[in-house]
């Protein structure tokens, strides 16, 4: 529940689910070609700072998020993505050769203040994508920007704001026969819509417009350049009702401005609408009322463009980059820790030998644990002397390690770290960027009476982070009450809109270990802490963002890793066989991550016989090797 405007407006946040990759999947307007590798979109988020703050405190989600969500939805779960904000301080722009698309966002900025440093960095990373011959595709600012690039002119629409339901955009004779549309059921359809500028002028002869309509001329375009196409829309597929609603939060003093509402209840009632009609699509009555049908509330036919993208001009991208690749790829190999490589404290043998001939054949492979708590650093080093191998900090995936993402979105906020081995813990965190870290025991330190039944010395000020960005659990801590409770309070004195994000990378729930029976994992403390801040502080739909196996993230972040590796040596990663012996974290994980992976489950540790949900079942390590090794096809690294 939000309050705004004197009035409680009820929502319920609602998460898009996605299809993970199935090896060929076919509609009447969507065919994906079986043996495509995992694509990798760049998606640029051209929002600045203060944009994306703005957004976020009225509950929506940032346009970078929304982009990867729709691209996710759209390649039916077989992408992966990085984030850039090039109007941010410091932009440097990453190589590209490593994308198969572009995905541009919309802005709160403006295209034609080439001066503004937020936007010039942004033409810089344009230009430099087309030079590099990678497809894109634009919405709102996307738009305008690459029509600026090829020649266009930019300006304020002088009827004003479109913002809302853009109605009638309307197919021209060019936009009918164009694959961009192809699916679309009808010639004229509504989309979700939100700026202030709009392309005008006569169109330079690069760029082919598709469709218009009574508020702006230039609704969609095409641009060919080097074997590929720039294809962007003025509206905003990646938008749904529920991220509506937020926006128009955001936007109710400009909109009133604009005389699109009268006053600021007339804005909450059209909110509630927009919410409630979120919550159950089959209220006819309000979606009469705001006029709203298939073309915005069907998913599929709000992407079709998107889709279409994909369909047309990224698959066939990536299809010529594998084609000129020939037979320059390689497998790679993911290796569960304990259970796998060593049980307890006792190493299995076969494991120094296959690490070792992994390193001599140059074949890529990570260590991925759910452990934590201390750097990857020093993990490499301890694991490299006890399994006489050369294991490097790259190689190291630790369930906290994906967090290294989050330090674009919390850089500049107090993070509250919970786990046991406080300098450690910390240390980890300072490691990835944060640079104001609080751990639950300094907290209590600075304060003993916020945990009165665990005696400790008062140290410092006293003075408690005035306010709490985030949480991270990186390991079970030793007194979990005291932890709890701290977390709960760093709640409390965070708590504006909504609840802070809490991340765990605290993710079994069991482990095997020298004990007869799997013993209680760092997930079963997440699982505590989750239910106490549901039930104590009667946070409806409260979650836990959580990393480590068998979180999709954290399979990606692998992959990403070995990617990497392989492309030293200029070959590309078709095959990663995940060997693990837990079912629930390994083996799920693996599973879900991608037709690119191999589930390998081995004997060594918690699993014994029986069923399972693995591709392949082997004795031990030596043997999962031995299975990689006879499964990899010709063209791939192979003895």
């Amino acid at each position: 529940r939000r309050v705004h405007g004197g009035r409680m407006l009820s929502f319920l946040s609602k998460s898009t689910r996605f299809t993970k990759s199935c090896s060929c999947y076919a509609s009447s307007s969507y065919i994906f070609i079986r043996n495509y590798s995992k694509l990798k979109f760049l998606v640029v988020d051209c929002y600045g700072k203060a944009g994306r703050d703005d957004l976020e405190k009225g509950g929506m989600k940032t346009a970078g998020q929304l982009y990867c969500e729709m691209l996710d939805y759209a390649a039916k779960g077989k992408a992966e993505f990085d984030v850039v904000f090039p109007a941010d301080q410091g932009f440097k722009i990453p190589d590209l050769t490593k994308y198969d698309g572009v995905g541009w966002t919309g802005s709160s900025l403006t295209v034609y203040h080439k001066e503004d440093p937020q936007v010039t960095l942004q033409y810089k990373l344009c230009e430099a994508v087309i030079n590099a011959g990678v497809p894109q595709f634009g919405s709102c600012w996307g738009l305008q920007l690459g029509a600026a690039i090829f020649g266009a002119e930019v300006k304020r629409n002088p009827k004003g704001r479109e913002m809302g339901i853009g109605r009638k955009v309307t197919l021209n004779e060019a936009g009918i026969t164009h694959k961009m549309f192809e699916g679309r059921r009808n010639i004229s359809f509504d989309v979700f819509s939100s700026h202030d500028d709009e392309v005008v002028g006569k169109m330079p002869s690069d760029i082919t417009v598709l469709a218009g309509n009574s508020f702006s001329h230039i609704q969609a375009l095409v641009v060919p350049y080097k074997e590929t196409e720039f294809w962007a829309v003025q509206y905003h597929p990646e938008y749904d009702i529920y991220q509506l609603a937020r926006l128009v939060s955001c936007r109710i003093a400009k909109l009133i401005k604009n005389g699109n509402f009268i006053d600021e209840n007339d804005a909450i009632n059209y909110i509630n609408d927009l919410e409630t009609l979120w919550v159950n699509p089959q209220r006819k009555d309000i979606s009469w009322r705001l006029g709203i049908d298939e073309d915005v509330l069907d998913i599929d036919q709000r992407l079709t463009e998107v889709k279409n993208w994909i369909k047309y001009v990224v698959i066939p991208y990536n299809q010529r980059k594998l084609n000129k690749l020939g037979n320059k790829t390689t497998w790679a190999m993911s290796f569960d820790i304990d259970g796998v490589l060593v049980c307890g404290n006792r190493v299995v043998e076969s494991a120094k030998s296959v690490l070792n001939n992994l390193n001599k054949r140059n074949i890529p492979f990570v260590l991925v644990t759910n452990g934590g708590g201390v750097t990857e650093s020093q993990k490499a080093l301890q694991l490299s002397e006890k399994l006489e191998a050369k294991i490097t900090e790259e190689q190291v995936i630790m369930a906290h390690s994906p967090m290294r993402k989050l330090i674009e979105k919390h850089k500049n906020d107090y993070i509250l770290v919970v786990g046991k081995r406080s300098d450690s813990i910390k240390e980890v965190v300072k490691s990835y960027g944060f640079e104001k870290v609080i751990t639950t025991e300094e907290w209590h330190h600075l304060s003993p009476i916020s945990y009165p039944d665990l005696k400790v010395e008062k140290k410092g000020d006293g003075q408690l982070p005035p306010k709490i960005g985030a949480v991270f659990c990186l390991i079970d801590p030793l007194y979990w009450g005291r932890d709890i409770q701290i977390v709960c309070d760093a709640i409390q004195k965070s708590f504006s809109t909504s609840p802070i994000p809490i991340y765990s990378s605290c993710a079994d729930l069991f482990y095997a270990a020298e004990y007869e029976t799997p013993r209680l994992g760092s997930g079963s403390f997440a699982v505590a802490l989750e239910s106490v801040c549901t039930q104590a502080l009667g946070i409806e739909k409260f979650t836990i963002t959580k990393f480590g196996k068998p979180e999709v993230e954290t399979f990606r972040y692998a992959e990403g890793v070995l990617e990497k590796m392989a492309s030293r040596n200029n070959k590309e990663v078709t095959k990663i066989y995940m060997v693990g012996d837990n079912q629930m974290t390994d083996i799920q994980g693996a599973r879900n991550a991608g037709e690119k992976w191999i589930s390998i489950l081995t004997k060594t540790g918690m699993y014994q016989g029986g069923p399972h949900n693995a591709h392949h079942v082997c004795l031990d390590v030596e043997h999962a090797y031995d299975l990689a090794n006879s499964l990899s096809s010709p063209t791939e690294e192979k003895n």
